[in-house]
């Protein structure tokens, strides 16, 4: 208790409001602690693995899409490199005509629009198949056909789609030949000189090819007089690429 009259000093002062900001603090420090639930804290983790996982999946996702566009890439590749050695086998043997059925299946058509496309395309009902009449080939998706091989924007490749869409082709597989040697079929181009297996109906264009199939299916030696193997004919096909190749005797 201080006497009447008593001014503090400055240093009494100082000293006054030390100690009450000291027992301010202390007394927050023996504040307690409110903790954080368990259940709150395990929620917490599962959202942050659930985060982890989705990103996960999302980064594997981007992973496979690459790796399918890699495939498609490698098996492009391995097409255009079959491509070229077929090229090259078919000028090593002239009498194939392979060489000439490739470049012709494989020129630049003329533009398809809906006034023309019926001039360049017809169907063969006796057999069930649309037929280009510049690439000299059954055509088996009408689409894809004209945009690879006459380059038409999509606005003109679906008219012409519709305008041919009432009929309905053959699957390649089921298009049944002629048994008997026929006349020509003019949409198809001009008749190859063909080879056709003497002991069976086996018929190619390829020499090596009637060589293979004398030695696998009979145990034929490729020696001497070939003649005795196989006959040579004129044939055509309605396919000219993509393995479909299936000929036929024409006369």
């Amino acid at each position: 208790m201080q006497p009447p009259g008593f001014l503090p000093s400055k240093s009494d002062l100082w000293l006054t409001i030390t100690s009450a900001q000291t027992r301010n603090v202390s007394q927050e420090d023996t504040v307690p602690q409110t903790d954080v639930p368990a259940d709150c804290e395990n929620e917490q983790s599962q959202k942050r693995k659930r985060d982890a996982d989705e990103s996960m999946s999302s980064v594997q996702q981007k992973i496979d899409a690459l790796r399918a566009d890699l495939a498609a890439l490698e098996h492009e590749h391995e097409m255009q490199k079959l491509c070229r050695t077929a090229c090259k086998q078919a000028l090593k043997n002239s009498n194939s005509g392979e060489l000439d059925t490739m470049l012709q299946y494989r020129k630049r058509g003329s533009r398809v629009s809906l006034s023309n496309c019926t001039d360049i395309f017809c169907f063969l009902e006796d057999f069930g198949v649309l037929v280009c009449r510049q690439h000299h080939t059954a055509v088996i998706s009408l689409d894809r056909h004209i945009s690879k091989y006459h380059k038409v924007q999509a606005l003109t490749r679906r008219e012409v789609v519709n305008c041919f869409s009432r009929l309905k082709p053959v699957d390649p597989g089921k298009i049944k030949l002629p048994e008997q040697p026929v006349q020509a079929i003019e949409q198809l181009g001009k008749p190859l000189a063909g080879l056709q297996c003497r002991t069976c109906r086996f018929i190619t264009i390829n020499k090596d090819e009637m060589r293979r199939h004398c030695k696998k299916h009979y145990q034929l030696a490729w020696v001497g007089n070939k003649s005795q193997l196989y006959s040579i004919l004129k044939v055509q096909s309605f396919f000219r690429a993509g393995g479909l190749q299936r000929y036929f005797e024409v006369l």
